[in-house]
């Protein structure tokens, strides 16, 4: 039978909402590390913070990239990618161009996941493809 620490090691807690201050992404990973979710995901302004509370801990640091509607250029999406990384992130939810989905252009949407998963596989990381609503 699962116990709440191992349902809690298959969670990524998200830290995402806009007006979160700094205090509540320390407080989110103290608990996230206190019951070692999977992951915490942060917005990439905050993965420096989040880097050094869940130093030496086994929760992964994530972030997101297109964030909130995937409309970035995809240049712009494989730089946060990169820069994202350098600041510690080992897993990147990536937003989907909603708009090009839509539209049915699928080969703009593949070509977008892919630079950024190419981006990503060269330095380990592991993308996640979210569709945020």
């Amino acid at each position: 039978m699962l116990t709440a620490h191992d349902i809690a090691k298959m969670l990524d807690h998200s830290l995402l909402k806009p007006e979160m201050d700094t205090e509540a992404v320390r407080q989110g990973c103290a608990i996230a590390r206190k019951y070692e979710t999977a992951t915490v995901c942060v917005k990439p302004c905050d993965l420096p913070v989040a880097r050094e509370i869940l130093a030496g801990s086994p929760v992964k640091l994530s972030t997101v990239i297109g964030f909130p509607h995937g409309a970035n250029r995809t240049d712009s999406k494989v730089f946060e990618a990169e820069r994202a990384m350098d600041d510690g992130a080992v897993e990147l939810d990536m937003v989907i161009n909603i708009g090009r989905l839509v539209a049915g252009d699928t080969a703009a949407v593949e070509q977008d996941i892919r630079a950024v998963v190419e981006a990503a596989h060269r330095r380990g990381a592991i993308v996640k493809v979210i569709l945020e609503n």
